[in-house]
């Protein structure tokens, strides 16, 4: 009966050893869990704040993207460097010398730039 005693308590000792390490192991989770669970939050901001952002480019470039193709006026057959260094005012007079004030009177000219000339294919 001596030995069964001896050997139960030999049992419960490794039994408390092991609950102990297990102990230590959740408690170390515990606290890994607690300095990660505040940059996590922060990260999902972060990744939110930047969906959002990402949504408002989107729309901009859609935005743009339309405007550009609803409003592009191309003139073909002008001269390299005739409108100078202002484009914008350049494009003012040439469209008043061409049509009458009256008819432009809805006309109003925000920007303007070169572009490449196209190429025809032969």
């Amino acid at each position: 009966m001596e030995a069964d005693l001896r050997s139960l308590v030999t049992e419960l000792t490794i039994l408390r050893d092991e609950h102990r390490k297990l102990k230590d192991c959740v408690t170390e989770g515990e606290q890994t869990l607690a300095v990660i669970q505040p940059q996590t939050l922060d990260n999902l901001q972060a990744i939110e704040d930047l969906q959002e952002y990402v949504h408002l480019l989107e729309e901009h470039a859609s935005y743009t993207k339309g405007c550009y193709w609803r409003c592009n006026v191309c003139i073909i057959g002008m001269r390299e460097d005739m409108e100078g260094r202002d484009p914008l005012k350049f494009l003012d007079t040439w469209f008043h010398s061409f049509v009458p004030a009256s008819d432009l009177s809805y006309f109003s000219l925000e920007r303007a730039h070169r572009v490449p000339a196209c190429r025809h294919p032969q």
